[in-house]
Formats: structure tokens, C-alpha cells, sequence
């Protein structure tokens, strides 16, 4: 088993200040003068939460954004419905899987404002462009998007 393997769905979550410096690292590297005004996460279902105890990418947010001195909003984006697992999904699947599965909330947080999401994984960018839709629909000036692996 892999790190984020652990860190995702063995409860392992004192791996998250190593991922977190990774992230930070990624971002000092490669994107130091970029500015954002918040940080939020990519939202699990409720369902899923419950099975986990915890979201993953916004146990990564938090660390990021305290790292970087931000906000961290969560509430930002909310999933408005449970869609089954990306893991055994092709491209295409995975597109119809997520679309419309996110709302983000809290507009007046938004309006105007550089965005951060974080999501632990990211393999065809489904879900983390679904996700920034619904922000940059809601007033999100830019969101850009940050994970600690690409699949």
C-alpha cells in the first residue's frame, strides 16, 4: 500500500504534514508568485464522511492554507449528490459521474476572489474541474487547483 492509500482510506492521517510539505513545496517551486485569497477542498459525500470520518483533501487544505496564512472556507463547495467511486471509471465515464455534483455556497465569499482547491488525487481532472466550475460560477475570479499525485 502506497502512502495515499494510507492517508486516504487506512485513517493514516499523521501523513498529512509530509503531503502537506509537499504541497507547499510544489507551490514555492512553481508558483511562488501566484497570490490566492482562499483555500477549500474538494467535498466528500456525506455518506462517504461518515464511512471515513474525516475528507482527506481537507485535512491537505487546512495544513496548505495555514501554511500560506489563509483562509481556509470549506464551505465554499458542497457535493449535492453522491456519484460512485472515479477509481474503475474511464474518462468519459468520469465525466458523467461528477457533472453537476458540486454547488459551490457562500458567494459573497467568492465573488472576485483567487481560489486554491485542493484535492488529494487527480487523474483525468474530472472531478477538480467540476469543482471549479461551480466556483467560478458562483464568482470566483480564478481557481486553481493543487493535488498531491496525479494518477
Amino acid at each position: 500500500m502506497n502512502v495515499l492509500q494510507a492517508f486516504k482510506y487506512q485513517n493514516a492521517t499523521w501523513l498529512s504534514h509530509d503531503l502537506v510539505d509537499l504541497l507547499d513545496g510544489c507551490l514555492a517551486a512553481d508558483f511562488d508568485s501566484v497570490e490566492y485569497d482562499l483555500v477549500t477542498a474538494v467535498p466528500l459525500s456525506p455518506a462517504k464522511f461518515r464511512r471515513r470520518s474525516y475528507n482527506q483533501s481537507s485535512i491537505l487544505g487546512r495544513g496548505l492554507a495555514q501554511r500560506l496564512g489563509i483562509a481556509f472556507l470549506p464551505q465554499c463547495l458542497t457535493r449535492v449528490r453522491d456519484t460512485q467511486s472515479q477509481t474503475k471509471l474511464k474518462a468519459k465515464q468520469r465525466l458523467k459521474n461528477v457533472k453537476g455534483a458540486f454547488k459551490a455556497g457562500h458567494t459573497s465569499w467568492l465573488k472576485g476572489r483567487r481560489v486554491l482547491l485542493v484535492d488529494d488525487i487527480m487523474t483525468t481532472g474530472a472531478t477538480v474541474n467540476e469543482c471549479a466550475r461551480a466556483l467560478r460560477q458562483a464568482g470566483a475570479n480564478d481557481v486553481q487547483v493543487i493535488t498531491v499525485a496525479r494518477g
